[in-house]
């Protein structure tokens, strides 16, 4: 890993944390995904994990929750979710990714989960290749739609 280090994120990390979220979900605002993430840092139900190099600079991050819903291929509940994961481009291939969601996952266990799920468009061939490559399996595919109708 490189000399990075993993531990929650707190208030003072948000702007670093949001500044790679808009390159993960880059259809996003940047003080929108600050006020969704920000709600993130102290939910008892939600963790955002930061990954730190050896100088302190964040390069990666991973947002988790726990799901008491249904989630597809799961057969419990809760479940933990890794609802995203991101790490700088220069940072990557160093096992920080997987470190994340290591620690994503020793969370949900400590919050009485026994699976993690997690998603990623269809089209996103590099995350499904990182999905399976720290563990998971596929679950199933999924088109979703949506139709406007008047009030």
């Amino acid at each position: 890993m490189n000399g990075s280090r993993i531990e929650p994120a707190d208030a003072g990390d948000l702007d670093a944390v949001v500044a790679l979220a808009v390159q993960l979900w880059p259809e996003e605002q940047f003080e929108a995904m600050r006020e969704v993430l920000h709600g993130v840092i102290g939910s008892p139900t939600q963790q955002l994990l930061v990954a730190r190099a050896s100088g302190g600079r964040i390069v990666a991050f991973a947002t988790l929750s726990i799901r008491t819903d249904y989630v597809e291929g799961s057969d419990s509940s809760p479940v933990g979710y890794l609802e995203g994961v991101f790490t700088e481009p220069d940072a990557r291939a160093q096992g920080i990714g997987r470190a994340l969601v290591a620690a994503g996952e020793a969370w949900a266990v400590a919050h009485g989960c026994s699976e993690m799920g997690s998603d990623a468009y269809l089209s996103n061939t590099a995350s499904h290749a990182f999905h399976r490559a720290v563990g998971f399996s596929e679950a199933g595919r999924l088109v979703t739609f949506i139709k406007r109708i008047a009030p």
